[in-house]
């Protein structure tokens, strides 16, 4: 009787160490979703966002190629610039990204800069840097304009 007491208790042990046991495993848990990838927009999207709202953006064009040996990094997909009328011929840029990492590294770098790139704003996979002399009140429309059509930026990135 002895011999089937510790086979049994054996069995019973194999059985556990196997998954045997009642308690739930680790495949059977749901797993958290994946957070997902941001809409993705074009540069144009956030123009297209400011002109409805009303605020001034004009000559907008493809931003020419950054100098030879110049440390921004070149991470995004497309990049526009524009001007505003009240400090033209200055006003800004707008930039689309494929990836995440992509947006974070500009935004890091423009972070480096907070009296040359104190406006930088974020929405989505798109990226706007307005130029310093605008007023922080006027900027502000841009961001909101860019939020109301874009929606927000993406979980870990922001100026």
């Amino acid at each position: 009787m002895k011999a089937w007491g510790g086979l049994a208790a054996l069995a019973v042990l194999m059985l556990m160490a196997c998954g045997g046991s009642a308690s739930p495993t680790a495949a059977s848990s749901p797993q958290p979703s994946p957070t997902p990838t941001p809409k993705q927009y074009k540069a144009q999207a956030a123009v297209d966002a400011w002109l409805k709202a009303g605020l001034a953006v004009n000559d907008v064009a493809p931003c020419p190629a950054p100098a030879a040996g110049s440390p921004i990094p070149k991470t995004w997909a497309e990049d526009v610039c524009f001007t505003v009328p009240s400090v033209a011929p200055n006003g800004g840029q707008v930039m689309s990204f494929d990836t995440v990492a992509n947006e974070r590294a500009i935004v890091a770098y423009f972070g480096l800069f907070p009296s040359l790139a104190p406006y930088v704003y974020v929405h989505a996979n798109v990226v706007a840097q307005l130029n310093s002399g605008i007023a922080a009140a006027e900027a502000a429309k841009y961001d909101a304009a860019m939020s109301a059509a874009l929606g927000p930026a993406p979980a870990g990135v922001s100026p």
